[in-house]
């Protein structure tokens, strides 16, 4: 089997939190049992400066709107994994990952380059694996464009959500109005991203099973409980991975 992992964050390169341990580590173990893994991430400051040897592997442009922006693709290889930067000195070359103004706007771009980077490389990939909602807008974004992989999405932390104005997601992404619906990615009048990759996902996880059954509850729910009951059908709580 070929995944692809796509997450904002992973260990060496750049790490936050837990998230970044996990991205290192599935992987690993995965192409440990003979699985074919690779992983892309935003190409951060913090990466260009110290991993120097990355190779280009591609230049393009994708439309964000009336805008065009420059998408990079570099690569390097470590313990047989593929790790797959996408770069763009507008949204990246900043001295934090998180807690930027344009957040919303940075994270649509980097899930839109990959949508685009699977479309000219990975299109013989069979899973492509989304975490949180920095990617989550992945999802059905390889469904509207009739990719043949399938998606699974896991939450790390449901209290982040990625909530953001309907105006900017559809200038941005170009998405069918019906997008704005209660069904769909609609939350409270914006658009919620963790919400559509729930809903888009053919299977959904979180970090465990423990964890699957808080957030069934109102309590630890973060206003989507009633959402993880309606899909708990294709969800599962894995301990640090996947089966």
């Amino acid at each position: 089997m070929k995944i692809l992992f796509c997450a904002s964050e992973c260990f060496p390169f750049i790490k936050v939190g837990g998230l970044g341990d996990v991205i290192y580590s599935l992987p690993k173990s995965l192409v440990e049992k003979n699985q074919t893994c690779s992983v892309i991430l935003p190409l951060y400051k913090k990466i260009k400066e110290e991993q120097r040897d990355l190779e280009l592997v591609d230049e393009f442009y994708i439309s964000l709107g009336y805008r065009h922006q420059y998408v990079g693709l570099l690569k390097k290889t470590v313990d047989n994994i593929n790790y797959y930067f996408i770069d763009n000195e507008q949204y990246f070359s900043r001295d934090t990952v998180y807690g930027h103004f344009d957040d919303g706007e940075r994270f649509t771009f980097f899930s839109k380059a990959i949508v685009e980077t699977v479309v000219r490389h990975f299109k013989d990939y069979d899973v492509l694996h989304a975490h949180d909602w920095q990617t989550a807008i992945t999802i059905p974004l390889i469904r509207e464009y009739n990719i043949p992989l399938k998606t699974v999405f896991t939450i790390h932390n449901l209290r982040f959500q990625g909530i953001f104005s309907f105006d900017m997601v559809f200038d941005m992404l170009g998405l069918p109005p019906y997008y704005n619906s209660e069904e769909k990615m609609a939350f409270y009048g914006n658009a919620n991203y963790l919400k559509a990759g729930i809903v888009f996902a053919d299977k959904v996880t979180t970090v465990s099973p423990t964890y699957l059954e808080e957030i069934k509850s109102e309590y630890y729910g973060e206003n989507l409980h009633g959402l993880i009951k309606q899909y708990e059908y294709k969800m599962q709580g894995i301990l640090n991975g996947i089966d």
